[in-house]
């Protein structure tokens, strides 16, 4: 198992932050928020913590069950991924934080939430198979 190097190309890609404070389409699923305070009250609520723990959760139960060879690289991939985070994004991080007065939350969110998109793309052809079963009880958050 490595990291699925498609989902690092696109987000490499992405102009990180500058679609803020634009609504540029309708989604049931996006809340959009009027300002940094608000969003903050999003990305740092209980609610959105469980939801991406309960995510992350039944992903690696879901693996731990039905693929636990592949499953044993999780660590190992979890480490790689952190590194190709930190060196994607830590600049432009540092620079939102400071330009918008954000706590260091913003940035631990943010880490988590793309380790996450990393971690399931790398594992994706194992979910592919079982996708609607899996992602019954899932919420997602479009990125691209």
């Amino acid at each position: 198992m490595e990291i699925n190097q498609e989902i690092i190309k696109m987000l490499y890609q992405i102009q990180w932050f500058s679609k803020c404070g634009i609504r540029d389409y309708q989604s049931e699923t996006v809340i959009y928020t009027n300002s940094w305070v608000e969003a903050s009250e999003h990305y740092n609520s209980r609610e959105w913590e469980e939801t991406t723990l309960k995510a992350r959760n039944q992903l690696t139960l879901y693996l731990h069950n039905n693929f636990s060879k592949e499953y044993l690289h999780w660590n190992a991939i979890v480490k790689e991924a952190k590194i190709i985070i930190n060196t994607m994004l830590s600049e432009q991080l540092v620079r939102t934080r400071n330009e918008f007065q954000l706590e260091d939350v913003f940035s631990e969110c943010v880490r988590w939430d793309i380790l996450n998109i990393i971690m399931e793309y790398s594992y994706l052809s194992k979910l592919r198979k079982n996708i609607i079963d899996f992602t019954q009880n899932k919420y997602y958050i479009s990125i691209l």
